[in-house]
């Protein structure tokens, strides 16, 4: 009969972070999204290494009808720092409304979808080769991208204390 009654009780106690949402789960399967995201970086420059080693490094176009393209396209990526970090304040904005697995599946979209943006460099980088052929400039961009991954990573302790606040 004890038993019963702290069964009722157990059952009438509100769910607490760990059960309602698995967050060390939730946590590593997002972190290996957004490691696989890091490691597709290293396409481009592989790409990029196979096309000059059998296509050659000659551009699409030529520098004269584009001759600022370098700058637009740095200052493009520049750009694309500033916009990652305020949608990635903005998708973790909290409503007060809102329960542990919506604020988790928040935590999760953010930064997945800051992963893949933090991509764009990278991208402008491979652009930037393949009209001009400047194989350097691929590097910096891809090193870029590498650190943004790097600063916006999700980190278990920065869910918790995000969880908490």
């Amino acid at each position: 009969m004890k038993a019963g009654k702290k069964k009722k009780k157990k059952e009438q106690t509100p769910e607490t972070v760990p059960r309602q949402v698995d967050l060390r789960k939730e946590f590593r399967s997002t972190a290996r999204i957004c490691y696989i995201i890091a490691g597709s970086l290293l396409i481009y420059p592989l790409v990029v290494e196979l096309v000059k080693r059998f296509v050659g490094p000659e551009p699409l176009v030529s520098e004269g009808h584009y001759p600022q393209m370098r700058e637009i396209l740095f200052a493009m990526a520049l750009v694309a720092l500033f916009t990652i970090r305020f949608l990635h304040n903005a998708m973790l904005k909290k409503n007060p409304q809102e329960n542990v697995k919506v604020l988790v599946r928040k935590l999760r979209t953010a930064h997945i979808a800051t992963a893949v943006l933090c991509k764009i460099p990278a991208v402008l980088g491979f652009v930037l080769f393949f009209f001009h052929g400047f194989s350097r400039e691929i590097y910096a961009f891809f090193a870029f991208s590498l650190v943004m991954m790097v600063l916006y990573f999700p980190k278990f302790d920065h869910w918790v204390v995000w969880l908490r606040k």
